[in-house]
């Protein structure tokens, strides 16, 4: 496979150039047993870890987990910069349609390099949630339930280069730029003011409408030549999504606006 290098301000660095034809063979025809083992030992972690934590002392990572949040921080700002540049050109060059429909882009520096990590780091963000069970901090089902289906649904829409699978990339990258950048700054000890969390969530509120909407795009367009998809990928990518918003709306009430019973003297 010959590739091409993305027009843009910047051109690849060396480290966006170092992943070759062999690196990128696990996703467009790679086993699907790596993501589904991941993804059972993620659950047995969720279901033996609070157990194993119940008679111990929740474990103070505050150093650890700053430093992991930066570095997610540091590479989401990075991914969603190159990605949002190349959707930039691809709008110009075909449309909104070229944007949504388009699949991973695995045959262009940077953004090859970009969709190849990001498809490893849903799987690494699992370690998000063996933090809060380290910690002994509440694990609701809102924060595992996003981690598993999204890991697993990504790499399915990668590994068939369905439509929409590198818009998904790019606005998870920007949502996380942030989210982790307010993960940062809270683990490192600071507090931010209440506007900051609602911000946060209703980034992430965003993300899912433009995820429905696109999910609907390509259930209205149908399985095309420019446009690929299927039942299964639809079907299972539209419930994903909108258990997620009602999921976040849900929380964004809950946490920010309904009112909380008080204490009875």
């Amino acid at each position: 496979m010959r590739t091409n290098e993305t027009a843009g301000l910047f051109q690849p660095l060396d480290f966006e150039r170092s992943l070759d034809d062999y690196d990128i063979h696990w996703i467009t025809h790679g086993s699907v047993v790596p993501p589904v083992a991941l993804s059972i030992c993620y659950v047995i972690m969720i279901v033996v870890g609070p157990k194993m934590m119940e008679n111990r002392k929740g474990y103070n990572l505050r150093g650890f987990m700053t430093l992991w949040s930066l570095g997610l921080a540091v590479y989401s700002i990075m991914g969603s910069y190159r990605m949002l540049e190349a959707a930039l050109y691809t709008t110009l060059d075909s449309g909104i349609r070229g944007v949504v429909c388009t699949g991973v882009v695995l045959d262009k520096f940077p953004v090859r390099f970009w969709t190849i990590t990001f498809l490893l780091s849903k799987f690494l963000e699992y370690g998000d949630t063996a933090l809060i069970i380290l910690r002994k901090q509440k694990l609701i089902f809102l924060h595992w339930y996003h981690h598993l289906t999204v890991a697993l649904f990504v790499w399915y829409s990668a590994h068939n280069n369905y439509g929409g699978s590198n818009l998904f990339i790019t606005v998870n990258l920007t949502v996380h730029a942030f989210m982790y950048s307010y993960y940062t700054i809270k683990a490192a000890g600071y507090r931010l003011p209440r506007f900051v969390n609602i911000f946060i969530t209703t980034l992430q509120i965003t993300q899912m409408v433009i995820g429905c909407s696109t999910i609907g795009y390509l259930m209205y367009s149908g399985p095309k030549e420019d446009c690929k998809t299927s039942i299964a990928h639809v079907a299972s990518g539209g419930l994903m999504y909108a258990t997620y918003l009602y999921l976040f709306a849900q929380f964004f009430y809950k946490t920010y606006f309904a009112k909380r019973p008080q204490n009875s003297q």
